[in-house]
């Protein structure tokens, strides 16, 4: 999963293995007549040798404003949501993980030799943001890191989603920072960048609307928990290992 275009399409595989998703995405699992069978599908329950029903998955990128919008009003069953305190309000949510936040530079900029960088090298650079409307958490931690390296970011531009402000940065007029998990888009035309210090970390939680679920809902939560344990064990041995070497 992660990069979510609001296409009916299969769950991209992730090269981390660890959920990669821009600022906020969605799920629904539709509820009218069938439809014609579509390439994403989610298994639900069997019993016996019988297969077990499978339910069209429709991925979404939203806003994290709209998605807990559609939440509360029962357009989607379940939704990842970078979220602050108390948005999660009147659902059910659970935290997932936490990740490390990373510099994003045009591949030519005058820093992108530096394998990595303290946040206050940015001082003066534009900063291109993803808007506080859309999702504070994101926009909060990234002027909060900045404001402890000792400077106050100038914001040369907003985006409307996340993976946008990757694209943006990918032209050259400007930097950000965004969670380690995106650090595969535009690979070619960017740099990824590791902060000196102690590093601002973005919250990665599931959010799902309150009452009764279906069986496929109930199996891809399994899924991504199971997914989410998988990579917390893989992450703690790797953890063992450096601090060993």
């Amino acid at each position: 999963m992660k990069d979510l275009y609001g296409t009916t399409s299969p769950a991209p595989e992730n090269q981390k293995q660890d959920l990669s998703l821009p600022a906020a995405a969605a799920l629904s699992v539709p509820r009218p007549e069938p439809p014609p069978p579509p390439p994403a599908r989610l298994g639900g329950s069997g019993s016996g040798n019988k297969p077990p029903p499978r339910r069209p998955l429709v991925l979404n990128e939203k806003a994290t404003s709209e998605l807990l919008g559609d939440l509360r009003d029962r357009r989607l069953d379940v939704a990842f949501l970078r979220p602050t305190t108390g948005e999660t309000e009147g659902l059910l949510s659970e935290h997932l993980f936490d990740e490390r936040m990373t510099i994003t530079l045009p591949h030519s900029h005058r820093l992108a030799k530096r394998s990595r960088l303290p946040l206050l090298e940015l001082a003066g650079e534009p900063f291109i943001m993803y808007p506080r409307t859309n999702g504070s958490a994101i926009y909060d931690t990234i002027i909060a890191a900045c404001q402890n390296a000792g400077f106050s970011p100038r914001i040369a531009q907003e985006a409307p989603q996340i993976s946008s402000t990757v694209n943006l940065v990918a032209t050259g007029i400007g930097v950000t920072l965004v969670p380690e998990s995106m650090s595969h888009l535009q690979t070619h035309r960017v740099v990824y960048r590791p902060i000196v210090g102690e590093a601002p970390r973005a919250t990665m939680s599931l959010a799902v609307r309150g009452g009764p679920t279906s069986a496929a809902l109930e199996s891809f939560l399994t899924t991504v928990r199971a997914l989410v344990a998988e990579q917390r064990t893989t992450n703690a041995r790797g953890s063992r290992q450096d601090r060993r070497a």
